[in-house]
């Protein structure tokens, strides 16, 4: 899949963005761990994300790759 941004800055511009939304403390966004769940949840979600719009079909749009 396509990403304006490397995997790893998309998870913690995600992770940054749960902190700012549910400031509780409990998400330090510097301590991220690649094998935590979140981590393995965020990739799944791409995966199915890119399993349903594999497909899509937009007149006038080239894929690319």
């Amino acid at each position: 899949m396509i990403l304006s941004l490397p995997v790893d800055e998309l998870k913690m511009f995600v992770l940054s963005q749960l902190e700012h939304f549910y400031p509780d403390g409990q998400i330090k966004v510097s301590k991220v761990i690649k094998d935590t769940i979140f981590s393995k949840a965020f990739d799944l979600a791409l995966e199915r994300l890119e399993y349903c719009i594999q497909h899509v079909y937009i007149q006038g749009w080239k894929r690319g790759g």
